[in-house]
């Protein structure tokens, strides 16, 4: 087709020549430019959760398989007062990552009006993230869910989609998260999963969940990598996850002064403060005892003249 149109150039004016010459040439720059490598950024993993390595008892909480963020705690939990639990199911390819087999899925059963899912995401070093998830239902399942998202920990929620059906055989879900700058870079980022429906509340039937990813650009400003990965370092406790006992460290820099260094569960209710009268700069390490705690997620949060940062311990039981 190229090849006839120069040969039609001959019965052309050479200025008419010229000006088609030209015009090519300008469009082929144009193509190139927009199709260059360089100018589509790399997504890549941020989380991912396969679940072909589930235990067949009941789950109290399912960390990450895979994670790209250095330090940081990636898990699912299903949380509520009722009697639906997590266990495993039969898996998918579909949305998997690196041709990861199907093996085994989520099952998230019934009741679960009175539940929810509980996905922390950290996603410090990352921009333009997108959440996306395999889902079906049995036939006594929730028919419909809801999506939401936190910024802050947990401490507050946002719709990040309207309702949703959910349909008997897996399908993928997808969320486009790179309009909302606030879920960039932060170590607080969670999802919650909501299941809608007079189906929900049944005592039979469950939801079924396979290759939970988060995937986003690495961002390359090297000052804020470093920003967010010494705020990370700065709080942190080990072990994590824990039964009873751990040691929550932290370093107050010269100069700085705390305001308020607290525990809290995910309801907000606080279960720990510290007399920080004393508190002066330097390495702290605190012996934090959960005995009395059920198991489940609390948030360390330290607010200093300088900043404020969270940090997740996970009471396992």
């Amino acid at each position: 087709m190229f090849l006839e149109g120069f040969i039609s150039l001959r019965i052309l004016l050479p200025e008419q020549r010229i000006i088609i010459l030209i015009c090519l040439v300008q469009v082929l720059l144009l193509y190139d430019t927009a199709f260059a490598g360089d100018s589509v950024p790399d997504i890549g993993l941020v989380h991912y959760w396969h679940f072909n390595d589930l235990e067949s008892d009941t789950q109290g909480i399912v960390f990450s398989d895979r994670s790209a963020v250095e330090g940081s705690l990636a898990f699912i939990m299903y949380q509520g007062e009722g009697q639906g639990y997590m266990d495993r199911g039969e898996g998918t390819t579909l949305n998997a990552w690196a041709n990861m087999p199907s093996g085994y899925g989520l099952r998230v059963r019934n009741p679960s009006d009175d539940r929810s899912l509980l996905i922390q995401a950290p996603s410090m070093n990352y921009t333009g993230l997108v959440l996306s998830y395999a889902l079906h239902r049995t036939t006594n399942g929730a028919r419909e869910q809801l999506l939401l998202y936190s910024v802050d920990g947990g401490q507050s929620w946002d719709t990040l989609s309207h309702s949703f059906g959910v349909g008997t055989e897996y399908t993928l879900r997808r969320f486009d998260l790179s309009d909302i700058p606030e879920t960039d870079n932060n170590p607080g980022l969670q999802f919650r999963i909501l299941f809608l429906g007079d189906e929900a509340s049944g005592d039979a039937g469950n939801n079924r969940f396979d290759n939970i990813r988060l995937d986003g650009v690495l961002i390359d400003t090297p000052n804020t990598q470093v920003i967010r990965s010494t705020k990370m370092l700065a709080l942190h406790n080990f072990p994590n996850p824990f039964r009873n006992v751990t040691t929550i460290s932290f370093h107050l820099p010269k100069g700085d002064v705390i305001h308020s260094f607290v525990v809290v569960d995910t309801s907000g209710r606080v279960v720990y403060e510290m007399d920080t009268s004393l508190a002066k700069p330097g390495q702290h390490h605190l012996p934090f005892d959960a005995s009395l705690l059920g198991a489940g997620v609390y948030w360390v949060r330290l607010v200093t003249s300088r900043s404020v940062i969270t940090h997740p311990m996970v009471v396992a039981r």
